[in-house]
């Protein structure tokens, strides 16, 4: 269901006769925190597209500055799930390689955790640090 809606603002906002959404900022995902961990786990089912979900926070951008090159030879996209405005929105994205939307993760608990930042990652087939 989610990538019903995500891939118009991937793509840069309408597709044909499609408007992608408003966001309102905050975006906040209660009970997800940025943390360092090590996490390294193979997927049952891997998406067709790597992802990566981080916050604006410190960890996180460390994170996506150490990690950019391979985002973006994955091909992935970010979702970003906590983030005070669109401003801090647009500093994360002048860090990365790989677009990033603002999105809340709830729906990413129950199958990924609640640390962040972390790839999901297609192409190995595992969630990882």
């Amino acid at each position: 269901m989610l990538w019903l809606w995500c891939v118009p603002l991937l793509a840069g906002g309408a597709y044909q006769g499609f408007s992608a959404p408003q966001i309102t900022f905050p975006v906040e995902t209660p009970g997800m925190q940025a943390a360092i961990g090590v996490i390294d786990r193979e997927l049952a089912h891997p998406p067709l597209r790597s992802i990566a979900i981080l916050g604006a926070d410190d960890i996180s951008v460390q994170w996506l500055k150490i990690n950019r090159g391979y985002l973006k030879s994955l091909g992935a996209i970010g979702i970003v799930v906590n983030v005070e405005s669109f401003e801090q929105l647009e500093i994360l994205r002048s860090y990365s390689s790989i677009p990033l939307i603002a999105l809340s993760g709830a729906w990413a608990i129950e199958h990924y955790g609640v640390v962040y930042p972390v790839l999901i990652d297609a192409r190995a087939g595992r969630l990882r640090q």
